[in-house]
């Protein structure tokens, strides 16, 4: 997640980090913090004061640090709720090759959003609380969906 300055650069970029492995931006979050419900054309996402990384911009992230020095520590807390079904999406590549199949929904969704970054002694030096549900906040574009690819294609 970036925040960005009023004058539009970079001034907070949240993620927890790149794996010894290379992966990019993942973590594990608890079974219970993820429902689902396709046939309803619900799900939800929360987590709360989930460790991250500051790293100011992206780029500075991708690059470990090289652009603008390492990174500060800080948390993001979220609650994302996809509802309202707009578009049902089936989509079967495997008849063209590719392996993947699925079915999605393009739906409406609200997202609450915060975040913390904290100084080497632990203290508060940024936070941002987003308008979270308000009137006028609107997602330009949501999808949840179910997919299934390589060796669990059916056939």
């Amino acid at each position: 997640m970036d925040i960005f300055d009023q004058s539009g650069h970079p001034a907070h970029a949240y993620d927890p980090g790149i794996s010894s492995n290379g992966i990019v931006w993942l973590t594990k979050l608890p079974d219970n913090a993820v429902e689902i419900n396709l046939g309803a054309g619900r799900a939800s996402m929360r987590a709360a004061d989930l460790p991250a990384f500051d790293w100011v911009s992206v780029k500075n992230s991708l690059l470990g640090g090289t652009v603008l020095g390492p990174p500060s520590s800080g948390t993001v807390s979220f609650d994302i709720e996809w509802s309202g079904i707009i578009r049902r999406n089936h989509i079967d590549n495997d008849e063209q090759g590719f392996g993947f199949a699925g079915e999605f929904l393009v739906t409406g969704a609200t997202v609450e959003w915060s975040s913390k970054t904290f100084d080497s002694h632990g203290n508060v030096i940024f936070s941002f609380t987003s308008d979270g549900r308000s009137a006028g906040n609107l997602t330009q574009f949501a999808e949840i969906g179910h997919e299934r690819n390589g060796t669990f294609l059916p056939g």
